[in-house]
């Protein structure tokens, strides 16, 4: 609170400081030449042909600050609550808010704007906007204890959009005095970006803060501010990405987000002639973007996971490598390959996950699994709605809304503690006939649940073990997109329709009790999805249902055409020539006899538990024992 309220005074302070006019020319020259790196930073959340409808909305006192966010109804900008929490998504709500995309968008429609009499109407509505928000943020009996003024996310968006607001003051020819106020108010913003204690240096809100802090470096020509940004976004860089490439946010929007961040900064520096400060952060920046291969499925969607939604990208999946395994990060990826006059819409696309380095976006999604096939995404990801405290964000979040194993339908926590023990690919053997990956969960309490996710083109197989020092029940998640039909369901076997030509199969190889939940968007549970901000969407979840201390479950799923016939790789296989021998864990399919379990597999999970056992026994006995001694541990 005390630190809120010096950023407050401080704040106050710097408006009674007024530069000279050359250091202020020399700053609106440089921000006139980069006009458009500004409006694209900017954005308002909004397609820019409804800029102008939004912009006239506001000016008539109705307060959008993001597409997917409710509206705010206030008399004049002068009675704006800045306090105010509304939609389901209240600290979304408030975070926008603040970053002034209202404002924004009232710029956007100013510099759009061809007539004089339009550039006029729409700056003299952003000028009352923004002088509402200033006295606001500078008067500490109005604004404190709000922790999104002065938030990390929100100072680095907010400095682009006033960025965008004096270019607006500038073109539209505003009085002098008030353009250096508003310069000075930018320049607070570069000295609280540069500030160490107001950054967060290991997530992808510190990636923003010296995003913007790069940027007023280069206009400003402030070196000290340049250099630190760079040397923090090193750090950050180094943190953001596993050994693998892949990025440790748990988030195929976020790993979009910061690839393009830090592209974005290494070109801008480039651009700018700071040739060696770019080449210190791009380096191998080109490996990075493979990653985002594999999270684009053949319809040019990524991959939902985590906190993500359903989102075009501009990369192409990989056009030839059908598997990638990023076992350290805990990722299995497969497509097929385009067959002869097939659209590459309609390959096959698999994801199974285990395994995290960072809580950061994380969902209890661990031994998940998606598939899309033949243009649609058919076991899918739930979603995440939104970032507010809510009973939608809390089932979505959960492994319930997952395609995995739950115990007595309820999650588990995603601790850090022990996880390449905890949760873990423990095995995978790619093959030229089939993929076997094995991953172990065991952060539900005295339960230790295994999978094993065999992917074998049109055919993909689930061996699930549980064991416990308890009876639970055990429950086995399908989670259908929207547009798939369920054509019949059984214990045994449920019938899905993809389209015309194709159908899904999934069979039951022991015993199980299915049941089916069609959703209902008012009540947060099964058979809902989010592919947006504050978005629901119903659909249909299946959970199949074993009790015991132990539990198994033998799955498989298959895409059919309409002659009954399965595609492995260069053969077509008979539906009823596809056996499951539930004893030995093998299948047989055509001429390939395809294991579910393997001696390796067993070995490698033997071995998993003897080091987690001694990291155990090191942390309750050895560490002790060593620190009371002073010796290093």
């Amino acid at each position: 609170m005390d630190t809120m309220k010096n950023t407050e005074i401080n704040f106050a302070s710097c408006l009674k400081k007024e530069p000279d006019d050359e250091t202020f020319n020399r700053f609106i020259d440089a921000l006139s030449g980069h006009y458009p790196f500004v409006l694209y930073s900017s954005h308002s959340y909004f397609p820019a042909k409804k800029t102008k409808l939004i912009a006239n909305k506001i000016s008539k006192g109705l307060i959008y600050v993001h597409k997917n966010l409710d509206t705010v109804t206030c008399r004049s900008f002068r009675n704006i609550d800045w306090n105010t929490a509304v939609s389901r998504q209240p600290n979304s709500y408030q975070l926008y808010l603040h970053t002034l995309n209202p404002l924004c968008i009232l710029c956007e429609a100013c510099l759009a704007e061809k007539e004089k009499e339009g550039k006029d109407f729409y700056i003299k509505k952003a000028v009352r906007l923004f002088d509402s928000w200033l006295n606001f943020a500078s008067t500490p009996n109005l604004s404190i204890g709000n922790i999104f003024i002065w938030g990390d996310h929100t100072v680095a968006g907010r400095t682009f959009v006033l960025l965008l607001f004096l270019l607006a003051l500038h073109r539209t020819e505003a009085p002098l005095e008030y353009r250096k106020k508003v310069y000075s108010v930018i320049l607070y913003h570069g000295e609280w970006l540069r500030n160490d204690s107001n950054y967060t240096p290991t997530n992808n809100h510190g990636i923003m803060q010296d995003r913007a802090l790069v940027f007023l470096g280069v206009l400003t020509g402030n070196d000290e501010w340049l250099n630190h940004a760079v040397d923090r976004l090193v750090k950050q860089k180094e943190i953001s990405y596993t050994r693998e490439h892949v990025h440790v946010e748990n988030s195929s929007s976020y790993a979009q987000m910061v690839y393009t961040m830090f592209m974005g900064i290494q070109q801008f520096l480039a651009d700018n002639g700071k040739h060696s400060l770019s080449y210190r952060l791009g380096k191998n920046s080109r490996n990075y973007e493979e990653y985002l291969k594999w999270l684009t499925m053949p319809n040019g969607y990524f991959v939902q996971m985590g906190d993500s939604g359903a989102y075009r990208t501009e990369h192409a999946p990989p056009a030839t490598a059908t598997k990638k395994l990023y076992h350290l990060s805990g990722l299995y990826f497969y497509i097929s390959s385009t067959a002869d006059g097939e659209d590459s819409v309609n390959r096959t696309y698999k994801m199974f996950k285990c395994g995290f380095c960072s809580r950061t976006h994380k969902h209890a999604d661990d031994l998940s699994f998606v598939l899309y096939s033949k243009g649609k995404d058919i076991f899918t990801d739930c979603g995440y709605y939104g970032y507010g405290k809510s009973a939608y964000r809390e089932y979505l979040t959960s492994a319930l809304a997952h395609n995995t194993v739950t115990v007595d339908n309820f999650s588990y926590v995603p601790y850090l503690n022990d996880v390449r023990c905890n949760v873990i690919i423990y095995n995978a053997e790619l093959n030229k006939k089939y993929d076997l990956t094995e991953g172990v969960n065991k952060l539900y309490t005295g339960t230790i649940i295994r999978r094993s996710f065999v992917s074998a083109d049109d055919m993909t197989f689930i061996h699930d073990r549980i064991s416990s020092d308890k009876r639970h029940t055990y429950s086995q998640l399908f989670h259908l997109n929207e547009s798939i039909e369920i054509i019949s369901a059984s214990d045994k076997e449920v019938l899905l329709k993809i389209n015309d030509e194709f159908t899904v199969r999934l069979v039951q190889y022991l015993p199980a009790k299915l049941s089916v939940y069609t959703g209902d968007i008012q009540n947060p549970g099964y058979g809902i999805v989010s592919r947006k901000t504050n978005k629901l969407t119903p659909t249909t979840t299946l959970k199949f249902d074993t009790a015991g201390r132990n539990g198994c479950f033998i799955t498989g799923i298959f895409i059919v055409d309409r002659n009954n016939r399965v595609r492995h790789f260069d053969k077509k296989l008979s539906f009823e020539n596809i056996t499951v021998d539930t004893k030995s864990l093998t299948v047989r399919a055509g001429s390939s006899a395809i294991k579910l379990h393997t001696i390796k597999g067993e070995m490698k999970f033997t071995w998993l538990l003897l080091k987690h056992w001694i990291i155990k026994f090191y942390d309750r006995h050895m560490k002790p024992w060593l620190q009371k001694r002073g010796k290093k541990t």
